[in-house]
């Protein structure tokens, strides 16, 4: 029973982000996005990536890209449980936008 309904937790877990209007997506080691969803993907300009993983270099603007990552490894090293930003991301088309990012 506990596994069932482990599974329909991560199952529910899943699919409020799937369905989210928010940008969401894993980052397990720091340098690229893993499952990103739908709403991640249209803010990049690229729905055709699927579920591949993106580098944070790709899309996170260049003068942006030092102050992302120290707020990327300060969480993952634990100094700190979470963490926000404004960096621009740059969408497939070549524009930017400026972004409110949380890490956590």
């Amino acid at each position: 029973a506990a596994r069932r309904a482990q599974r329909l937790s991560e199952a529910q877990q899943r699919a409020l982000i799937e369905r989210s209007p928010l940008a969401i997506g894993t980052m397990p080691d720091g340098t690229s996005v893993l499952e990103p969803n739908a709403a991640f993907l249209h803010l990049l300009g690229r729905p055709d990536l699927g579920s591949t993983r993106i580098p944070v270099a790709s899309f996170v603007h260049a003068e942006d890209l030092a102050a992302c990552r120290v707020q990327i490894e300060a969480v993952r090293r634990g100094e700190r449980a979470s963490a926000r930003g404004n960096w621009r991301y740059l969408r497939a088309d070549g524009s930017c936008h400026w972004v409110q990012s949380a890490i956590t």
